[in-house]
């Protein structure tokens, strides 16, 4: 027993200098700069700008172009998603980091060091939700073994209410939810100071046209959140819309 204590002394600094590799931590300046011809934050609308790292390190701080802004004591090691978010006044997420190069998306942190990342920061889109309520002729839910009229919704986002940003088909019975749906947007294409027409057509399952509804509106801004309501009973459909102000198409 006596011939082990020296070994067991040898291990002490090694588990020391584990424990203290892991809570190593360093300092992440954050430079960013907006696409476009906006230079300014004002310009911009963006009062304040955030710091996610992989939703465990927070920072928020005034927009401020020429010092970025700083996070301290960050735990070092790579962080695979990075958001950067320009915020406005309103606290609305107006700019982010999202639209780039995915480099602008991850970074790893150095423990006992500083270091500066750039990024750009580009209008986030509009996120249009819709909620869905299908019913029987009568207003109420169908039964449980019967089929809905309505086989699925085509919706079609415009730009100056001609120009097809993008077309999506929800197929009612694919549907995990039936309500705030998010219209899938995997390009951005759905801009903010853009965007202001929104088509939907209602199919039923032997593929005619049940209703064709049409929203025109002001292009509400980037990061903005439009909500669409949708009812069917039986084959009749109407459509009502929030977060955007309404205009005569």
């Amino acid at each position: 027993m006596i011939r082990s204590i020296p070994l067991l002394l040898a291990l002490v600094p090694l588990a020391l200098a584990s424990c203290g590799e892991e809570s190593l931590s360093g300092d992440l300046t954050v430079r960013y700069a907006f696409s476009g011809v906006t230079r300014t934050c004002e310009a911009a609308a963006v009062a304040t700008v955030r710091v996610n790292l992989d939703n465990e390190v927070f920072e928020e701080a005034p927009c401020n172009l020429e010092t970025g802004i700083t996070l301290s004591g960050v735990p070092a090691k790579a962080y695979s998603r990075m958001v950067v978010q320009g915020v406005s006044a309103e606290g609305v997420a107006v700019m982010d980091n999202l639209a780039g190069l995915e480099t602008d998306e991850s970074v790893e942190v150095l423990g006992e060091s500083t270091q500066e990342v750039p990024v750009e920061l580009s209008p986030t889109p509009v996120d249009v939700r819709f909620s869905f309520a299908v019913l029987a002729a009568d207003g109420l839910p169908y039964a449980q073994l019967e089929d809905p009229l309505v086989d699925s919704f085509v919706v079609s986002a415009f730009e100056d209410g001609a120009y097809d940003l993008l077309t999506y088909e929800f197929v009612y019975d694919a549907l995990t939810s039936v309500r705030n749906v998010s219209l899938p947007d995997p390009n951005r294409a759905l801009r903010g100071n853009d965007l202001d027409a929104l088509t939907i057509d209602v199919y039923a399952r032997d593929r005619t046209v049940l209703a064709a509804l049409e929203f025109s509106f002001v292009p509400p801004g980037p990061g903005r959140i439009i909500d669409v309501l949708l009812e069917c009973r039986g084959g009749t459909c109407t459509g009502s819309l929030t977060g955007a102000t309404l205009v005569d198409p």
